[in-house]
């Protein structure tokens, strides 16, 4: 994301997100964030979704977030198996 003219862009990570050995790398609004699209159903606080993440060494790992309500700071961690194979994308 960006801010242009006091306007939020988005934009793809055509690379992936680099996530180096040993730093933790956190994902939030206002931050680098992940965009859901083309849901069925609306994500709800509370609610436990399930992800997949592909790593570039570790093949795909599965996570679960939990969603907190928006505006929410300090949302609860991501709960699953994976935080200790970041790696690029």
């Amino acid at each position: 994301m960006e801010a242009i003219d006091n306007v939020a862009r988005m934009r793809w990570q055509k690379d992936g997100l680099a996530l180096p050995s040993g730093v933790t790398v956190e994902l939030k609004p206002g931050g680098v964030h992940v965009m859901f699209m083309d849901l069925t159903q609306p994500i709800r606080p509370g609610m436990r979704i399930p992800i997949t993440l592909e790593l570039q060494r570790a093949g795909k790992v599965q996570v679960e977030l939990l969603a907190a309500p928006i505006g929410a700071m300090g949302a609860p961690a991501a709960q699953g198996g994976g935080a200790e194979h970041h790696e690029k994308r």
